[in-house]
């Protein structure tokens, strides 16, 4: 990869992949009688868009300039504060993802307020900064999103949630 490594590929293949699978799965589904896309057409929708976004981050890998750490004596090549910051954002990061299913699938609070709470928390993981410019963007995003999803969810997919 002339300097580069399998690192900055990687997410492109797994996407790659994980959208070639869905669409092979969505060719066993049986067709629906009622609706026009019936249940194989979101995994195709899905498993489309992954494809077109690996294809995107391939052609950006392939764009990169090959680069050479620069060493010195007195410094580590990578900050361990930073790897460790970002070691536990993903365990916050699942651990926040089961407890939002959790909380939804048990009846503790309804999809919205879940939703909103679970994607506000997972902002401030995200996010460096906490002024407050930043937490009511996060907030905004957040209830945008989480009531969005609930609309199109329940009124265009038909999709029911526990305890709705």
């Amino acid at each position: 990869m002339d300097g580069k490594s399998i690192k900055d590929a990687l997410p492109a293949l797994l996407g790659l992949v994980f959208g070639i699978a869905l669409i092979a799965g969505a060719w066993n589904l049986p067709p629906s009688r009622f609706e026009p896309m019936g249940p194989a057409g979101m995994p195709r929708i899905v498993g489309i868009a992954l494809i077109v976004l690996a294809a995107l981050e391939t052609i950006r890998v392939a764009r990169l300039q090959p680069t050479k750490p620069i060493e010195t004596p007195d410094e580590p090549l990578q900050d361990t504060r930073v790897t460790a910051r970002k070691g536990l954002g993903l365990i916050v990061f699942v651990v926040l993802t089961f407890g939002y299913l959790a909380i939804v699938s048990l009846g503790w609070l309804s999809f919205i307020p879940a939703s909103v709470l679970f994607l506000f928390s997972t902002g401030l993981v995200l996010t460096k900064t906490r002024s407050a410019k930043t937490l009511l963007l996060l907030a905004v995003v957040a209830l945008v999103i989480g009531a969005g999803s609930s609309r199109v969810l329940q009124d265009v997919l038909l999709v029911r949630f526990p305890g709705a």
